[in-house]
């Protein structure tokens, strides 16, 4: 159990009463959600104005397209989605922190997370990302509140058993490397429902872990069986990016197969062997010749690229490494020109107005003078300076399980990346912001400041 308690914090009103006027103004400033490209046409598969493919998630087109329906023909309901998913965990992590410490202001800084720029600079925008995030932080909420008897109620503690793991589900099938960050809040969720004192406790844990993952990666698969989605993939991107990265236009026109040549070599211009180009491809630096050659996609055509990357993976294998290496740095430790926000001439709200003072905050404000907490480099510095304290001060805390899993799950998001060459996108940090954010204040005001009496574990 993280604590033994009673159901009095929820009936601390002023908390429920914070986490809707949250909730409100975030709706009232994004309303009907920021769009980028990418929204624009998940959208039109969402209406059915456009052929489902599994370039883009499937599972989203499907919750887009339920929620316009239900709200009748309105499509905003996405948006909504993700604000409640984002301040209903706020809300369970504020009052959890209240139980805790008995501070109005240790709660409060809990919701204060949303309105840092670098989350706040996401949280609006209707991405594939996003709502990954927001269904981690209000499944891991919600993981932390069955370890404690806060929930007395047996109908009310199954619900929540039930939810928790269809959220980890949805964010699976939102984001196929999302894998990496859901396992170790599948692993908490077992180690939160299986009953203490069996001998094989932790193979049983582990097997209910693994056997949600594997689930959840075969329903993906599934989903796009049912829907009859025309099959894309972005790992054709990757591929065709570590080949252009790899070696030279000159080479790929000697060696590449007819039906892949033409295509690799016209993307090959924005590649580390171009001139005056000095640094590896990414996928912002292509996007325009991707966009131009469709034909990747097509079934034979990606069979061919994936049998031609094999074949320059293997002849060379330090270099391949190398420009992983190197885009991998890229991603954690960004220069200016590499880092991508959401557009203020891409992003439209209702109020231009509005859509200014955002993006004045967010990008001109919060990127100009905390250019840090935008960076890959520093979530995972913290994640990991925050583990090593906890492990070596408090590891007896009724805390450390929950708090180690968020910042493995942190780190492990961000360790996700690492097969891609992409550039480094606030999207991609956004869970490891929430979950790294939640841990550092729980170690603060709770682990921290604890007698040893509370940091004494206690069976559940």
């Amino acid at each position: 159990m993280i604590q033994r308690g009673n159901t009095a914090i929820w009936r601390q009103w002023w908390l429920l009463v914070a986490a809707m006027v949250g909730l409100f103004v975030s709706i009232l400033l994004f309303y009907p959600g920021m769009r980028t490209t990418d929204t624009v046409w998940q959208l039109c598969q969402a209406t059915g104005d456009c052929q489902l493919d599994t370039w883009h998630p499937i599972a989203m087109a499907l919750v887009w397209s339920g929620l316009i329906y239900v709200m009748g023909g309105n499509d905003s309901g996405l948006l909504l989605l993700q604000q409640v998913f984002l301040w209903s965990g706020l809300y369970v992590f504020a009052a959890l922190m209240f139980g805790r410490t008995r501070s109005v202001a240790k709660a409060l800084a809990v919701f204060a997370l949303a309105f840092v720029p670098s989350v706040l600079a996401v949280s609006g925008v209707l991405w594939k990302d996003t709502q990954m995030g927001t269904a981690l932080l209000l499944a891991a909420s919600l993981t932390w509140l069955l370890r404690t008897e806060y929930i007395t109620a047996r109908w009310l503690r199954i619900s929540i058993a039930t939810i928790t793991p269809l959220l980890l589900i949805y964010a699976i099938a939102l984001r196929v490397n999302a894998v990496a960050a859901v396992l170790p809040l599948m692993w908490l969720y077992a180690d939160t429902l299986l009953p203490q004192g069996s001998k094989r406790r932790s193979l049983m844990v582990s097997g209910v872990t693994v056997g949600i993952a594997i689930g959840s990666l075969i329903f993906v698969s599934l989903l796009g069986y049912m829907t009859h989605a025309y099959k894309s993939s972005s790992t054709v991107t990757m591929y065709a990016l570590d080949i252009v990265n790899i070696v030279p236009s000159d080479e790929i026109q000697r060696t590449a197969p007819a039906n892949v040549r033409d295509k690799l070599v016209r993307i090959s211009g924005c590649s580390l062997y171009a001139q005056p180009q000095t640094k590896l491809a990414t996928w912002e630096e292509c996007s325009g010749g991707f966009k131009n050659e469709t034909g990747f996609h097509d079934a034979h055509v990606r069979r061919e690229l994936v049998r031609y990357w094999t074949q320059v993976v293997s002849q060379h294998p330090a270099r391949y490494m190398a420009q992983k290496v190197e885009t991998y740095m890229q991603f954690l430790f960004p220069d200016e020109s590499q880092m991508v926000f959401p557009r203020q001439d891409e992003t439209k709200l209702t109020s231009r107005a509005t859509q200014s003072i955002l993006y004045s905050y967010t990008v001109n404000f919060g990127y100009a003078n905390f250019r840090f907490i935008y960076a890959a480099w520093f979530w995972v510095a913290v994640s990991l300076l925050c583990a090593v304290y906890i492990t070596r001060r408090h590891r007896r805390s009724t805390l450390y399980s929950p708090i180690i899993v968020m910042l493995a799950s942190s780190m492990l998001n961000i360790l996700s990346y690492a097969p891609g060459s992409i550039v480094t996108d606030a999207r991609f940090l956004y869970w490891s912001m929430l979950a790294t954010s939640i841990s550092v204040l729980f170690v603060w005001f709770v682990v921290r400041n604890a007698p040893r009496s509370i940091l004494r574990k206690t069976s559940h």
